[in-house]
């Protein structure tokens, strides 16, 4: 297996410097492992998030049925939660970048609207399935304080999206490659 003179270096437990640049925060682990044990752990997390996918689309369409059934609005509601839940998880783990391609600034938006809109949805089901405004007006207002700020934030980041023609035109990611300026090979690694 060939590996770059940087990881060869980290097999011998010499120093080893990684570079990596990015727009936002980036907290990255890096572990090197052997071929087969990595693709065991991927088929392991892929079955898992299969998993937690085909339950929230079972969710989806229960709760479908139970509007179309029932004719109760607070269905709709939870039917968009479980659906927004389902697209930020999409987005946070990666999943997006397998079919839409490499598009961070995109991505990243992606990930904070979702989250914007799982919270309203969230907050907006709770309210009418538990009907807050007839039981229990302080946490009506307490959950409509955080409906406007979680609706705040996900219209701010469509707007910022939708000004931000940079975010869907450029690219820009990092790849570990051994030729590119990504790694900085010290003295120690070579």
């Amino acid at each position: 297996m060939p590996l770059p003179g940087a990881f060869r270096a980290a097999f011998r437990d010499e120093p080893c410097y990684l570079r990596l640049s990015s727009n936002t925060d980036v907290l990255m682990n890096i572990e090197l492992v052997a071929a087969a044990e990595f693709a065991k752990s991927e088929a392991r997390n892929y079955l898992s998030y299969g998993i937690i996918f085909g339950i929230l689309i079972a969710m989806a369409f229960y709760g479908f049925f139970l509007f179309v059934s029932l004719k109760y609005r607070s269905y709709l509601y939870f039917i968009l939660y479980t659906v927004s839940v389902g697209l930020w998880l999409f987005y946070v783990q990666g999943f997006a970048k397998v079919l839409f391609g490499q598009m961070p600034g995109f991505d990243q938006a992606m990930l904070w609207f979702w989250a914007g809109m799982f919270i309203t949805w969230g907050t907006i089901f709770t309210i009418s399935f538990l009907e807050l405004q007839k039981t229990s007006r302080f946490l009506f207002y307490i959950l409509a304080a955080a409906l406007g700020k979680a609706t705040q934030h996900a219209a701010l980041v469509e707007m910022s999206l939708s000004f931000s023609c940079p975010a869907f035109q450029r690219t820009r990611h990092f790849m570990l490659q051994s030729e590119s300026a990504s790694i900085s090979k010290p003295r120690a690694c070579a």
